[in-house]
């Protein structure tokens, strides 16, 4: 494969990679180690790319039955140039579709008619079928722009929404989302743990699928856990109220979604819900100061304050958010802050700091840089 920056369908179409998923041998192997060595930004999509492959090999060897090589990578061309088309992404290469011959016309056409149809949730595994429905095709008639944001370091990472929310990602999640947040609802997908910061807005809620349960909010801070591995979720309150209550709830009472009110069960600051997913039970709980105390670190920066150097107020940032906040020019942190930030996101807040002292901030890798002139001391 030549140097670019792959995407799961890349992989998916490459007869080589999909000769090692399928049926590893030494040279393969190496070859993959190899590549993953040298382009470790890679690793997930590569994960994804292989769940897809076991799962496309189920459905196209259904239908098959028996292929030789040739006719085998014409139906995988013609699967990987159908998900190319259902993604819709503007930059995409063109795919190379091989011609189908024969008897196994039908038996490409018939793969690529199920792909059509599940594709979708293929490439989105952790998201149900009917979450999507309700999520892209009630909120909005626009396709959204899917943003998908993975944390395969060992630290927190930043992610900013563009309604001004905060999400702080922990290891080993996944985030997925309308970049926009268009429509009547901002909605997004979480598989793993993270901390919301949602920024306010009465007449368009916040939700959050996690594995079987829905969060809903207005405007409040709260943690979830949802790795897709553990048996149970949980939903931490931290600041606000939080609707919580299990997806198979929508099918019977979808205004729970469409409501500017919260309804199901309500959570208060300090109070901590957790859904049993083998038995599909929702209670309420305190949160254990040891087994969340992670989520319970999590205190939202909530000062007035009077001239205080700017580096001091970067320390409660850290200390509150387990950010770490870096200057790249010291002298910034020598300036002085007056400025209320008992409201806001945390995002929102950074920018009221910055915008005070003339400064601007960005995320690199897991760090907040901060940067400008600065202030003499």
């Amino acid at each position: 494969m030549k140097e670019k920056n792959y995407r799961r369908e890349d992989f998916v179409a490459d007869s080589y990679f999909r000769q090692w998923v399928k049926s590893p041998d030494e040279a393969s192997s190496k070859y993959w180690q190899l590549f993953l060595d040298q382009h470790p930004e890679q690793g997930e999509t590569v994960r994804q790319a292989t769940d897809l492959v076991h799962k496309l090999s189920e459905v196209t060897t259904r239908l098959a039955g028996t292929a030789n090589p040739a006719e085998e990578d014409a139906i995988w061309q013609a699967i990987h140039q159908q998900i190319v088309q259902n993604q819709e992404e503007p930059h995409s290469p063109e795919p190379v579709a091989r011609p189908v011959w024969g008897r196994f016309r039908w038996v490409a056409a018939a793969s690529v008619a199920v792909v059509a149809g599940l594709s979708w949730w293929l490439l989105y595994p952790d998201t149900a079928p009917s979450q999507q429905t309700l999520t892209h095709q009630s909120a909005t008639s626009t396709p959204p722009q899917l943003v998908e944001k993975v944390n395969t370091t060992q630290q927190p990472v930043f992610v900013v929404l563009t309604d001004g929310s905060s999400v702080i990602l922990q290891k080993n999640s996944r985030l997925t989302y309308d970049k926009t947040l268009s429509g009547n609802r901002r909605e997004v997908t979480l598989d793993g743990e993270a901390y919301f910061d949602v920024a306010k807005d009465s007449h368009k809620p916040f939700i959050v699928y996690a594995n079987d349960l829905v969060t809903k909010v207005l405007g409040t801070s709260f943690n979830v856990r949802a790795y897709s591995g553990a048996k149970d979720v949980v939903v931490t309150v931290r600041s606000g109220r939080v609707s919580v209550f299990p997806q198979a709830d929508i099918t019977r009472a979808p205004e729970q979604l469409t409501s500017d009110k919260l309804t199901g069960m309500v959570l208060s600051p300090n109070e901590q819900a957790v859904y049993s997913r083998t038995d599909a039970r929702l209670v309420q709980t305190k949160p254990n100061e040891t087994s969340d105390a992670k989520a319970l670190a999590f205190q939202p920066v909530n000062a007035d304050y009077q001239a205080v150097p700017v580096r001091e107020v970067f320390k409660d940032i850290e200390r509150s958010y387990g950010l770490p906040v870096v200057f790249s020019n010291q002298a910034v942190g020598n300036c002085r802050l007056t400025a209320d930030l008992r409201e806001g996101t945390l995002a929102q807040k950074l920018d009221i700091i910055c915008a005070t002292v003339e400064a601007n901030w960005d995320i690199q890798a897991t760090q907040i840089v901060v940067s400008g002139r600065g202030c003499h001391p």
